[in-house]
Parts: C-alpha cells; structure tokens; sequence
C-alpha cells in the first residue's frame, strides 16, 4: 500500500470512528433479486456514486446496464471497468446530456429498462446556488421526462438518489431535490405499473466534490484545511452504503416512499477535518482554518421535516418516509413555468420560483403507526 492509500484509509477509519458506527452492510443480495438478468439503466453512471452501484449491480447477475453518462472519459472509464476489470459484458455506455427532453425519451425507448436508478444531478451546494438554472434544468426538468418515459416503456421499477438538503431546503439545491421528490411521489399516485421510491443521501464520503476528498487535496497541497464554520454538522455515509441502499429501496419501492439510511449521530466537519489531518502522511503541522459559510449552506441538515412520518421496514437500519406529491395539474403548471425560465436563462425567475413551489409540496402521512428514529 503507498502512502497516499494509507492516508485514505486511515481517514475514512477516522471518520467511521466519529460518525458513532461501522459502515452499514445492508447485505443487498438478501433483497436485490429483482436485479438478476434485468435491463437496468443508470444515470450519472461515470459519477463517483453511479459507478458503485453498477459494480454492484454487475456482480448480482444484472442482464445489461446502459451506463448514462453526459462526460465522455467518465463513461469510458466505468464501462471499460465493468466490461474488462470485472468481465461483465453486458455494460453499454451511452452518452446522452439527459436535458435534453428529446434524447432522454430517445434513451429510455433504445434500451428499454426494466429498473432505472437515476443518480445524476448537480450536487454541490455553492455551485448549485450560483447556477439556478442549470440546477432546475438538470435535477428537475430532466428527472421528469425520464420519470414519464420510464414509466411510458414499462420500467417496473425507479429509484431517484436525493438528498438530505432536501429537507426543509435553505438553498437551489434542497429545492430541486424536494420537487425531484415531488415529481417522483406525484408519479407514484398515477397509474402505472412502475414502483417508484427515492433515497435520501448525507454526505458520502469518498464522492467526488465531498469533503474527505477536499481535505486530502488541501493537506497534498500543504495548504490550510479549510471549515466554513466550526459549528457546522453532516450526516455521512460511505459510497458503498449509498449503492446498497438503492438497492434495498428497488426491492421495497412501492408508492413514492423516500427511503433513508440510520446514519446514526451527525458529524462535526471541523471534527474531520481534524480527523483527515491525522490520519495524513502529509498533514504533520496542517492547520484546520475557518473561512465562513458559503451562500445556501445550513449549519445542520436534517434527516425528516418535523411531523413527518416514519416507518419501519424489512430492514432494521433502513427507515421509510412519506412521499412527497402534489395535485398533478398544479404540479405541471409550476413545472412548465420553470421551463420557460429556462428556456430564458432568467436565474433569479428560477430561484424565485422554486422557493414559491416547495411550500407547495404536501407528504403523505399514509396510514402505518410512524416511529421515532
């Protein structure tokens, strides 16, 4: 092992050790029948988090992946990963910008996949919050075509990856992921024979643009590790978790419900910090430096607004939460508006928006006993 391997992993033990709990083995094969010999289709395959998950949907017999991706070296990575490191032969790279109302429906009718895992999106909340509309025009409008078209070819199932900003959201980002949600719960309540759920992520901790990768640059660099606030907290997971719960929540997707993981006790980031200067080679005399909170950052996330309901599932360390839905026609009304301000790039027309549409949004209280968590 070199150097910069050890560091790796003695960070992410380091990290493992503050988050209260060992990374969760969600023991995937027990639920994930439904994968073997299916058409499946996953978006954002070349990202740090699609890649996880196709090596283990190739492992549990998956008949064929369409590996979509709109960055050209990624998608020729992941593919050529599954096709000659791990000899799955049923990889089938397409590259495709999933924007593009047209060539989302055109992939969706090619392959025609029985699950679709939908793991695309612009994530980072600074850049996000700078870039509204490409934020609605990636996380929002292309999550409903593909929704429509999965569910117009017959995919029987669809999992959508969220996020935890998505509650009670304070920037672009949590509000494109709630009304992803939205778009997902609402299709749910239609007819079809597709199961839909959505998972609700923290920070993983080894995908690209989190901060364990931030840290390890900034220590190489011999730079400051830098914290925008020393009171600032983070649920986080390993990019392992993230795939297997996809996984599980195919198995269990029914009606729109968000599935999430127990992530135990949030993280303080000025604790990882510390955590990743430790457990660097390179971090001898690192200083953890506070430069400030960036626009549309909270000081803690939360795992479920207040009042809403929670459930139990098959597996103990997975939790259920309602769906998010609206009234269908309001819902596409608001969705042909924010395409319009699109269409103009009038980014303080989105922004405006989407802080008028998410109150909108109602949860589905269902009727099982919730439980606290």
């Amino acid at each position: 092992m070199q150097r910069g391997d050890q560091g790796a992993a003695g960070a992410t033990a380091e990290l493992a050790t503050l988050r209260g709990r060992a990374a969760t083995d969600l023991e995937e094969a027990r639920f994930a029948g439904y994968v073997s010999g299916a058409r499946v289709l996953v978006t954002g395959a070349g990202g740090s988090l699609g890649r996880e998950l196709c090596r283990r949907l190739a492992g549990l017999g998956a008949g064929a992946i369409a590996l979509v991706d709109q960055a050209e070296a990624a998608l020729v990575d992941i593919h050529d990963e599954l096709r000659f490191e791990l000899g799955f032969a049923g990889a089938r790279p397409v590259l495709a910008d999933l924007r593009s109302p047209a060539r989302a429906r055109g992939v969706v009718e090619e392959h025609r996949p029985q699950i679709v895992f939908h793991t695309a999106a612009y994530k980072l909340v600074p850049v996000v919050e700078a870039h509204p509309v490409e934020a609605v025009a990636n996380n929002v409008l292309a999550t409903r075509v593909l929704v429509e078209a999965a569910a117009g070819a017959g995919a029987g199932r669809f999992v959508l990856y969220s996020t935890d900003k998505a509650i009670r959201p304070a920037n672009v980002l949590g509000r494109t992921k709630a009304l992803a949600e939205c778009i997902v719960g609402t299709a749910a309540r239609q007819p079809s024979a597709t199961r839909f759920a959505c998972i609700r992520l923290g920070n993983a901790l080894e995908s690209s643009g989190s901060m364990l990768p931030l840290f390890r640059r900034q220590l190489a660099a011999a730079r400051p590790v830098t914290v925008t606030d020393s009171r600032m907290t983070r649920y986080v997971m390993t990019i392992g978790e993230t795939a297997s719960l996809a996984l599980v929540a195919g198995a269990l997707a029914d009606r729109g419900d968000v599935f999430r993981l127990d992530m135990g006790r949030p993280v303080r980031v000025v604790d990882a910090a510390r955590a990743a200067i430790r457990a660097s080679g390179d971090g001898r005399g690192a200083a953890v430096e506070i430069i400030g909170s960036r626009p549309g950052e909270k000081l803690h996330e939360d795992l479920e607004a207040p009042g809403e309901p929670v459930w139990r599932t098959e597996h103990e360390q997975v939790v259920r939460c309602g769906p998010r839905y609206a009234d269908a026609d309001w819902l596409g009304a608001r969705l042909e508006r924010l395409r319009e301000l699109v269409a103009d790039a009038d980014a303080d027309g989105a922004r405006a928006e989407l802080e008028r549409i998410v109150p909108g949004i109602r949860v589905d209280s269902g009727t099982e006993a919730t439980v606290g968590v």
